[in-house]
């Protein structure tokens, strides 16, 4: 067996999550004139934010119970602007290409399952071919660039959404299914040796050979 989780692709265009929450309202600045020179969040008016991004995917609503000071109860006011935020940023289109760069926009739930979903991302970023996150909105700095082009050495991506940036699958024998997931290695291999894991989640994707 041969595989990779994910591929790789050109990495052309940043998006600044946090400077796009900002400029939808989501975001609240202490001081919107130092936009530039301030971050790791110490910007952040965080009594009047109701969502942040985080690291290069990731955008955390600011929750009571969770985050201090929390300013959105868990329940059906979080859940609006969840749906809000989803609504919004699918639809959020580069000016300069006329590409949406958030090719998808997922619920934590719809991506991870077991007992840490709850330490997931409230809603996780899929980006489109060639779009990421900027390294200005993942270190905290909301910029007064909404978009940049990527023109440094890093010129490469995988934090793109997985139907872009497909992994492989490569094994010397025929493939049952058309659509083999990452969670089905393991429940796969397993199966070669004649072992049936219980209450691990994938399927075998290629026969047993005797």
């Amino acid at each position: 067996v041969a595989m990779s989780d994910h591929g790789f692709k050109s990495y052309r265009r940043q998006l600044n999550l946090n400077t796009w929450l900002y400029e939808n309202g989501f975001l609240a600045l202490k001081s919107p004139e130092r936009r530039d020179g301030i971050g790791n969040y110490a910007n952040v008016d965080w009594k009047r934010t109701r969502a942040y991004a985080v690291g290069f995917s990731g955008i955390y609503l600011n929750l009571v119970g969770r985050e201090v000071p929390g300013l959105l109860h868990p329940g059906e006011e979080a859940e609006e602007v969840r749906a809000e935020i989803i609504r919004l940023l699918s639809a959020e289109t580069d000016p300069k290409t006329g590409v949406r760069p958030a090719l998808r926009v997922y619920r934590r739930e719809d991506v991870y399952h077991g007992a840490e979903v709850e330490d997931a991302p409230d809603l996780i970023v899929g980006f489109n071919l060639h779009y990421g996150c900027s390294d200005d909105s993942a270190t905290g700095r909301v910029a007064r660039e909404l978009y940049k082009d990527t023109d440094d050495a890093w010129g490469g991506s995988h934090l793109m959404d997985p139907s872009v940036v497909p992994g492989i699958l490569l094994v010397n024998r025929p493939i049952t299914a058309s659509d083999p997931d990452l969670k089905d290695l393991p429940v796969s291999i397993l199966g070669d040796f004649g072992i049936t894991p219980e209450g691990m989640r994938g399927r075998r994707v290629w026969k047993r050979e005797d």
